[in-house]
């Protein structure tokens, strides 16, 4: 039978992102890291989060989750470019690279333009996950991250939701429960490749707007 980790970090306040962050273009970090990156991993960082468009699968996800928080009287969350780019980008480096067994799903492998490191459960490197959107595109804030992975099949839409509606951590993020309850959710990124699940809130609006239907 096959298991799915779940894997989450809980955040109850939130830090400061660095102010005046500079954003260089991505191609040119890829260039200056000198790092060869898969093809499709490649074409994804040169178009950068102006291109950014859902999967059919995605496209499915992120349908299935407005649909259950509409079951809870929520309001939809507007599609952001910049956040679907980040959790597409996390997907694939998730899925092409191993990480030692105390490093989460949030964790970012040192193989691409962006920092990376090991997002571990006491959450002392949170900093990771909150700074990665500002550091990889416009987006103004912070973001704020689920993530689902299976060990040997894909990550469908159908099984990710079940398996966070499961979860009180996901659920809570997902319906702006818990400890998320004062938060606004005004944009969510989604991304999905083999077996990785990333999907990404952040309560500042994105000022790329959605990504194509």
């Amino acid at each position: 039978m096959n298991k799915e980790k779940i894997r989450f970090r809980f955040i109850g306040t939130r830090v400061s992102v660095l102010a005046g962050l500079m954003l260089l273009p991505l191609a040119a970090c890829a260039d200056v890291t000198g790092t060869v990156f898969p093809p499709d991993l490649a074409s994804l960082l040169d178009a950068g989060p102006e291109a950014a468009t859902l999967t059919s699968e995605e496209q499915l996800l992120y349908d299935l989750i407005m649909e259950y928080r509409r079951e809870h009287d929520l309001p939809e969350i507007p599609l952001s470019r910049s956040l679907t780019f980040v959790a597409q980008v996390h997907a694939r480096d998730t899925a092409y690279n191993e990480f030692p067994p105390h490093c989460n799903g949030h964790s970012w492998s040192d193989n691409g333009p962006w920092q990376g490191g090991c997002y571990t459960a006491d959450h002392a490197n949170a900093p990771l996950m909150w700074e990665k959107p500002q550091e990889l595109t416009p987006y103004p804030g912070s973001g704020f991250e689920i993530s689902c992975s299976s060990y040997s099949i894909d990550a469908t839409a159908n099984r990710c939701l079940a398996a966070w509606q499961t979860s009180p951590g996901h659920d809570q993020v997902i319906r702006n429960a818990g400890p998320w309850s004062q938060m606004d959710w005004n944009a969510i990124g989604i991304g999905m490749y083999g077996t990785e699940a990333h999907v990404w809130f952040g309560s500042e609006t994105d000022p790329l707007s959605v990504p194509a239907q």
